[in-house]
């Protein structure tokens, strides 16, 4: 991270910046407390004028700290998430750092039919027989000259090793991590909706499917 100049000292930026990268993505309210944690309550500094430090600090990088509106389906009000995202990475390229290309392409087919459902969810056991298309694979370049498929490395303990398709228990096991990271989320009653972190990190695939993220601000909330 580089130095800063501003009103913040460069390790309390560090550890705000490491919380946040820590979690992927968390309700703003959290990451204000983690804020005061480390500013301390009457430092008079403000969580807004430090994210646009490190903002300015992790440009290079293609990186950028987010906010977003998040209304999960049936939730009553919507509340805002702060997270780090990619801003130059596809759908695909984002993930695979942290996931195999079956995974990536799993998920893919879950917000697919996410979007297609009126009330963008699905149900657990739906999720659990969607299959792999090599259509949706090479779309997003995961398939080989062969017409299969291999996984790339993954720093998910104990993903699939079988390039041709996904377990249950394995579809499972994604979600559930993919839940974890904030990238999909679980309702109330137990179906499978879009997490936060989808919205911040690839909101051009979600226009594509014709969802709405209007509610997205470019800047943190006033």
């Amino acid at each position: 991270m580089a130095e800063s100049s501003g009103l913040f000292q460069k390790s309390e930026l560090h550890a705000l910046l490491q919380a946040l990268m820590a979690r992927g993505c968390l309700p703003l309210k959290e990451a204000e407390e983690t804020f005061v944690s480390i500013c301390g309550r009457n430092s008079g500094k403000k969580m807004q004028e430090a994210v646009s430090e490190i903002n300015r600090s992790i440009d290079f990088a293609h990186l950028r700290v987010k906010f977003t509106r998040f209304h999960l389906p049936g939730a009553k009000e919507a509340v805002t998430y702060v997270g780090i995202a990619n801003t130059s990475a596809d759908a695909a390229s984002t993930m695979v750092t942290r996931y195999s290309a079956l995974q990536v392409a799993y998920f893919r087919s879950v917000v697919e039919a996410i979007a297609e459902d009126p009330n963008r969810t699905i149900g657990s056991k739906d999720a659990m027989n969607l299959g792999l298309s090599m259509a949706a694979l090479e779309r997003d370049g995961l398939a080989t000259e062969g017409g299969s498929t291999q996984p790339v490395p993954s720093q998910v303990h104990g993903h699939p090793s079988d390039a041709k398709k996904l377990t249950v228990s394995e579809k499972q096991a994604t979600i559930e991590r993919m839940v974890e990271d904030g990238w999909l989320v679980q309702t109330s009653s137990g179906a499978v909706a879009l997490g936060p972190r989808s919205s911040m990190e690839i909101q051009p695939f979600l226009v594509a499917l014709g969802l709405d993220t209007s509610t997205v601000p470019a800047s943190p909330p006033a």
